[in-house]
């Protein structure tokens, strides 16, 4: 580079064009557009190459000069560079460190990881998604709105794999009634649709306190040994019972209306949504 000529000036920009030596703007010379204000050091600098036809908009920059320019993390801070664009992409040698705010993602978009290797067969490998909240848990076909001390829901979705936390007490004033007793005790609301292999689709484990699932209280009329909790395919939670050498049965709403009971589960599920 063999100098710097300022070739204009106000109160609000600066034109100063680095030329490569021959005294003639003109393609291989840079020109510096700094837009700070007098006197402070607010602002952006806008930095290309004369001749291309990449010229950016104020208040972008262009990122093949700042690979041509060699700006290094430094030179941006010295610079005080702040609400500036990278117009198109650019690679960064010694990673990127953001000391406040958050990286934003465009919708569709994500963290690429086709960089790194593969355990089996990749669908793909961009990181698109993280979600937790709440949720609200609902009784499909109740006749009533039967009386809960607790009835929570939580969830957690990283990628496609979402997972749900659930907590009901019912207080039993008034105890759940349904417009049909033996139909399979559900659960609705679950954030997300189930994308699920196999019979049941999802899996999960609970806790449970007066909750009843043998015999008569579910569908198969089963001395069961546990009872687990999943999502179906018509995205609500049942509550799958179990014996040994047994075929397995699932909670009806004759079971739920037994008794004061507590129910908490996590259950863990793939989604296409």
């Amino acid at each position: 580079m063999g100098r710097a000529r300022q070739i204009a000036s106000s109160e609000n920009m600066d034109r100063i064009i680095l030329d490569s030596s021959d005294g003639t703007a003109d393609a291989g010379d840079f020109l510096l557009l700094d837009a700070s204000a007098a006197g402070t050091d607010a602002g952006f600098f806008i930095n290309t190459e004369i001749g291309t036809t990449e010229t950016p908009p104020d208040g972008f920059v262009n990122s093949s000069s700042i690979a041509t320019d060699a700006i290094t993390s430094t030179k941006i801070a010295d610079l005080n560079v702040t609400g500036a664009k990278i117009e198109t992409g650019v690679s960064l040698a010694n990673g990127l460190t953001l000391t406040d705010g958050n990286l934003t993602v465009a919708s569709g978009h994500g963290i690429d990881f086709s960089g790194t290797a593969d355990g089996g067969t990749a669908s793909t490998e961009v990181f698109d998604d993280y979600e937790e909240g709440t949720w609200t848990p609902a009784f499909v076909g109740a006749t009533n709105t039967p009386g809960l001390h607790n009835n929570v829901g939580r969830y957690t979705r990283i990628g496609r794999e979402v997972t749900l936390q659930f907590f009901q007490q019912a207080s039993g004033s008034p105890t759940a009634t349904f417009s049909n007793n033996s139909a399979v005790f559900q659960i609705s609301g679950v954030p997300f649709s189930v994308d699920g292999h196999g019979y049941t689709g999802s899996q999960g484990t609970m806790n449970s306190q007066a909750f009843h699932y043998n015999s008569s209280n579910n569908t198969q009329g089963m001395g069961a040994d546990f009872v687990s909790p999943n999502v179906n395919g018509s995205d609500q939670i049942q509550f799958q019972t179990t014996g040994s050498g047994a075929t397995r049965g699932i909670v009806n709403n004759t079971g739920a209306r037994a008794g004061v009971y507590v129910i908490e589960a996590t259950i863990t599920y793939f989604t296409d949504a």
